[in-house]
C-alpha cells in the first residue's frame, strides 16, 4: 500500500506538537514601570513619584493593612485582602484601577517571568497602592528627600501620647493611623518619604531610599503623621565652624514680625563635631526664591529641674549636661623619666604611643581626646619645652623624638613631683573631664619622697586616674622604693578622687567603702585597683622582675583596661543620671524656650511630664526653620557648606566622577572642544532632573554650578576662570589644554578619594545604626594652579591675566518648571 503525506501538514503537526510542550515553560515580558512625574506639592516643594531613571518591571505594594482588593475593576463585592507592602505584578491599568498577579520572589528574571505565574490576582485602587519603589525626589534638583522624626508641631508637645511612646515615635500600618505597626523608631532618625496622604498629614516612610522586594533588609516602616515628621532637606547644607570671636557667625530664630532675632548657635561656642545636630539643611523655596535654612534643636527648657546626689546636694540640670560632655573629653599625659641611661627603654616605648593614637580613632565613646607629655630627671631648662595639651598626636610624636634624640646631660634634675605639679597647672582648668596621667620612671630621688604627700594632692586636684610603670629593675632598693611609691600614690590619691566623684553620683549603690587592689596578676608584674568590686576608681602599677626590663606590651594592655574600665565607669555614672532627670521629679519643671514660644506657646507654664522625659536627652528632636547672621556678609571662610549622603548617594557621586573622567579620556584626542562635549554627554545621561538638563544649559553656565547641579556640592568662592561660562573654556586662548586636560583627570583623583576618607571621623557618622557621609566642597574637582606649572611654564603669569577676564553676565531660558529658577538662585550665593 503506498501512502502519501502532505508536506504542509506534516510542518503544521510539527509546530503544534512544539507550541504544545513548550507552553508550560514560556517566558513572557512583564509590564515596564513608567517615567517619573511631579504628583504631590508638599511644603512648597514639588515631588517627583519615585520611578526609576530606567524602566524597570513594574511591581507595586499594598500600602495598608487589609488593603482591599476586588474581582474586577468595576468595584464588585470584595473578596480578599492585601497585607500591608505586600507586592504585586502590574498586569493592566484603567483609570485608577491596577489588575495585578501576586509577585513570587526570584520570580522575574531579564525582565521576564513564567507565563504560569501571571495569574490575576484582582484589581485595586492606585489609593491602596505604592505605585513606586524608591522614594520621593524634590523636583529642583532631582535629589531625594530626607525626612527626619522631629517634632514641627506644639500639638505634639500637648498630646505626645498619641506621637511618642516609650521613647518611640509610633508608625502605623495605614494613613489612618490606628494599626500600630511592630516597629519601634528613635526620635530624630533619618527616613526617606514614600507618599503622602491627599491630605498631607501623614507619610509613609522607609529606612532605605530603594525598596529591593527580593532584600528582606529592604522594607517600609509604615505611616507616621507629619506633625513629628519634618522634611530636613535633599542633601545640600552647610556646617558653621568655631571662631575665636563671638557673634562672628550665628545662627537663630527670627520673631514672626521680623522685629528680632534671637541667637541659637554662636560661632565662638560650636565645636568640630560630625554629626547630624551640626549640619544645617539648606533647601530652595520657590515662593520666596530662597533659599531656608533647617537646624536641629531641643526648644524645651529644662534648667530649672535638679535631683539630688548621694551627698544631699542639688544637681542641676546645666551642671548634669556638664557632667556629660566632660566624661566625654579626656587628657592623656604621660610623666616620663628622660635620663639618657632610658633611651632605649623608652624609644620601645613609641610604639605603644603610637597604637594608643590608632584605638582612640576608632573608639566611639570620646567625642575629644588630648595627649601631652612632661619629663623628670632632665635640666631644668627642658621644663619649659613639655607639649601642652593637644589633639594632633603628631605633636606628641615629634616631642618624644626630640628628646629621645637630644645629646644634652642633666646638670640640674627636675624631680617627679615638680613634673606632675606641671600636670596640674596643665589640667586644673580641665580637671572635670576624664583625665589620666600615666608615669614612667624607674627610681626616686629623695625630694620626691619627701614631697610624696603635695604629689598625691596634685594627682587628687585634677580628680586623674593615675597609671605607674616602671621600665626596668635591678636588686637597689631605689627601684623598690618606685613600685611602693607608685602603689601608695595610687591608692591615697584614689580615695581623694573617689570622694570628688560622689559629686556626681546619684545612686547609693555605687558608692564603696573599699579601695583596694586586684594582686590576681600579680606574678605578671601588674597590680590594678580592684574596680568595679572593691575601688570605686581606676589605676594600676606595672613593675618587671629584679634585673629584667619591663615589657611595653604589658604597658599597652594595662592602658586599655584602665581605659575600658574608665568609659564603663564614665557610662554607668551617664546612664544613671539621665535615669534619674528622665523621672516625673527630674523633668517636673520643664518649659519651652522663651525664643521658641511664639510657635510653641502652652496654656500652662510647665509642659506635660510625657512628654518633657523622652526628650530630656535628645538635643536635636525638633527641626527650625532659622536665619543666619554674619559679621562680614561675604564671609565664607567660616561656613563649610557640604553634602549629607547616605550609601546610596555616596556612591552615587563617586561613579559619577568616575564616569566623567572614563568618558573624556576614552580615545586620545584631547582638544578642548573634544573634552568638553564629552563631559556634557556624560552629564545629561546622568542627570537627576525628571526633563533631564540641555546643552545649552552646560554650556552658558560654570562648571561648578554645573557640577552643583548634578551633586549638591556647592562651591563658595571661585575665580575668574571657574566663573566663565563652560563654554568659553573650549578657547585655547582662555584655558590652557594641559590645565583643562589635568582638571578632568583630576575627577578620578577625587572618586578614589572619596572611597580613602571613607571611614574618617570628618566624613563618616553612625546615627542611630547607620552611616552617613558628610563630604564638603573640597571634595569638589577645582582648577589647580600650582600643579599645572608643572606642566607649562606659562601658567606662571596666569593668575594675574585671569582677573582682567570679565565672564558673561547673559543665561538662557534652558531648565524647565523649578529647575531654572532653582540654579539661578544658588549663582547668587549661598545664606
Amino acid at each position: 500500500m503506498n501512502y502519501k503525506f502532505n508536506s504542509k501538514v506534516i510542518g503544521l503537526v510539527l509546530i503544534g506538537a512544539v507550541s504544545v510542550t513548550s507552553c508550560g515553560i514560556k517566558k513572557v515580558p512583564v509590564k515596564k514601570t513608567p517615567s517619573s512625574s511631579i504628583i504631590f506639592k508638599y511644603e512648597d516643594n514639588l515631588l517627583l513619584s519615585g520611578f526609576p531613571k530606567y524602566s524597570k518591571p513594574w511591581i507595586v505594594f499594598a500600602d495598608k493593612e487589609k488593603a482591599v482588593v476586588y474581582p474586577t475593576k468595576n468595584f464588585d463585592q470584595a473578596d480578599k485582602k492585601a497585607n500591608f507592602i505586600e507586592p504585586f505584578i502590574v498586569l493592566r491599568k484603567k483609570g485608577d484601577m491596577y489588575k495585578v498577579a501576586k509577585y513570587e520572589p526570584g520570580s522575574i528574571v531579564e525582565n521576564k517571568i513564567d507565563k504560569g505565574l501571571l495569574k490575576g490576582y484582582g484589581w485595586l485602587h492606585k489609593d491602596d497602592l505604592l505605585l513606586w519603589n524608591e522614594s520621593l525626589k524634590n523636583e529642583v534638583n532631582g535629589f531625594r528627600l530626607k525626612g527626619i522624626l522631629a517634632i514641627n508641631d506644639k500639638d505634639v508637645i500637648e498630646k505626645s501620647q498619641k506621637y511618642i511612646q516609650n521613647d518611640s515615635v509610633l508608625i502605623y500600618k495605614e494613613p489612618s493611623l490606628i494599626n500600630k505597626a511592630d516597629i519601634k523608631l528613635p526620635i530624630n532618625d533619618i527616613v526617606y518619604i514614600y507618599k503622602f496622604s491627599d491630605d498631607s498629614k501623614n507619610a509613609l516612610i522607609g529606612g532605605v531610599s530603594i525598596l529591593e522586594v527580593d532584600q528582606p533588609d529592604s522594607k517600609l516602616y509604615g505611616w507616621i503623621d507629619t506633625k513629628i515628621l519634618s522634611l530636613w532637606g535633599e542633601r545640600t547644607g552647610f556646617k558653621i565652624k568655631p571662631t575665636k570671636e563671638d557673634n562672628k557667625i550665628q545662627l537663630g530664630v527670627e520673631s514672626p514680625e521680623g522685629t528680632s532675632f534671637n541667637s541659637v548657635i554662636n560661632s565662638s561656642k560650636v565645636t568640630e563635631v560630625n554629626d547630624l545636630g551640626h549640619i544645617n539643611a539648606l533647601g530652595y523655596v520657590k515662593r520666596d526664591n530662597d533659599f531656608e535654612i533647617r537646624y536641629l534643636d531641643n526648644v524645651l527648657d529644662y534648667r530649672e529641674n535638679k535631683v539630688y546626689n548621694v551627698l544631699g546636694r542639688a544637681i542641676y540640670y546645666n551642671a548634669y549636661r556638664e557632667i556629660l560632655a566632660n566624661n566625654r573629653k579626656l587628657n592623656l599625659v604621660f610623666v616620663i623619666d628622660g635620663s639618657r641611661e632610658n633611651f632605649s627603654s623608652l624609644a620601645a616605648l613609641r610604639s605603644v604611643v603610637q597604637d594608643f593614637e590608632l584605638q582612640m580613632s576608632k573608639q566611639d565613646y570620646f567625642d575629644q581626646v588630648t595627649f601631652s607629655a612632661t619629663y623628670y630627671n632632665v635640666d631644668r631648662e627642658y621644663q619649659k619645652e613639655y607639649v601642652n595639651l593637644s589633639r594632633d598626636y603628631n605633636e606628641l610624636s615629634n616631642a618624644l623624638d626630640k628628646r629621645f634624640f637630644s645629646n644634652t646631660r642633666a646638670t640640674s634634675n627636675l624631680s617627679l613631683s615638680e613634673a606632675i605639679n606641671d600636670v596640674n597647672h596643665m589640667l586644673i582648668s580641665n580637671l572635670d573631664q576624664t583625665n589620666l596621667v600615666v608615669v614612667l620612671g624607674n627610681t626616686l630621688d629623695q625630694k620626691d619622697k619627701l614631697n610624696q604627700s603635695a604629689l598625691i594632692n596634685n594627682l587628687a586636684r585634677i580628680n586623674s586616674r593615675v597609671v605607674f610603670y616602671q621600665l626596668k629593675a635591678n636588686r637597689n632598693d631605689n627601684y623598690n622604693d618606685f613600685v611602693l611609691f607608685g602603689e601608695r600614690v595610687i591608692m591615697e590619691s584614689s580615695k581623694e578622687v573617689s570622694k570628688n566623684k560622689k559629686q556626681k553620683l546619684v545612686n547609693h549603690e555605687d558608692v564603696l567603702q573599699t579601695n583596694q587592689f586586684d594582686l590576681s596578676q600579680g606574678e605578671m608584674g601588674i597590680y590594678r585597683l580592684d574596680y568595679p568590686n572593691n575601688s570605686m576608681n581606676q589605676g594600676a602599677i606595672v613593675f618587671p622582675r629584679k634585673g629584667e626590663e619591663n615589657r611595653p606590651i604589658l604597658l599597652q594592655n594595662v592602658i586599655e583596661k584602665t581605659l575600658s574600665d574608665i568609659v564603663l565607669d564614665n557610662q554607668n555614672i551617664d546612664s544613671t543620671l539621665t535615669n534619674f532627670f528622665k523621672s516625673p521629679i527630674g523633668v517636673s519643671h520643664t518649659k519651652v524656650k522663651s525664643e521658641y514660644l511664639p510657635w510653641y506657646k502652652q496654656d500652662k507654664t510647665y509642659v506635660s511630664t510625657d512628654i518633657a522625659m523622652p526628650l530630656i536627652d535628645k538635643d536635636y528632636s525638633f527641626i527650625v526653620k532659622g536665619k543666619l547672621k554674619k559679621q562680614d556678609s561675604n564671609d565664607y571662610q567660616n561656613i563649610e557648606y557640604g553634602v549629607l549622603l547616605d550609601d546610596f548617594e555616596l556612591e552615587q557621586i563617586r561613579n559619577y566622577y568616575l564616569s566623567i573622567y572614563a568618558n573624556v579620556f576614552r580615545n586620545n584626542t584631547l582638544t578642548n572642544r573634544r573634552l568638553i562635549r564629552r563631559y556634557m554627554s556624560v552629564v545629561r545621561d546622568k542627570s537627576l532632573l525628571h526633563k533631564g538638563v540641555s546643552r545649552s544649559f552646560l554650556r552658558e553656565n560654570p562648571m561648578h554650578i554645573g557640577l552643583f547641579q548634578s551633586t549638591g556640592l556647592y562651591l563658595p568662592q571661585a575665580d575668574s576662570l571657574s566663573s566663565m561660562k563652560l563654554n568659553k573654556w573650549k578657547r585655547k586662548k582662555i584655558m590652557n589644554p594641559i590645565m583643562l586636560q589635568h582638571y578632568f583627570r583630576s575627577f578620578k583623583d577625587y572618586a578614589d578619594k572619596i572611597v580613602a576618607d571613607k571611614g574618617n571621623k570628618e566624613v563618616m557618622f553612625n546615627h542611630h545604626g547607620t552611616s552617613f557621609y558628610w563630604l564638603s566642597y573640597k571634595y569638589l574637582p577645582v582648577l589647580d594652579y600650582s600643579t599645572s606649572k608643572e606642566y607649562d611654564n606659562s601658567f606662571d603669569i596666569l593668575p594675574v591675566e585671569l582677573e582682567k577676564i570679565k565672564a558673561g553676565q547673559e543665561n538662557k531660558d534652558v531648565l524647565q518648571g523649578n529647575s531654572k529658577e532653582y540654579i539661578e538662585r544658588v549663582k547668587k550665593g549661598m545664606p
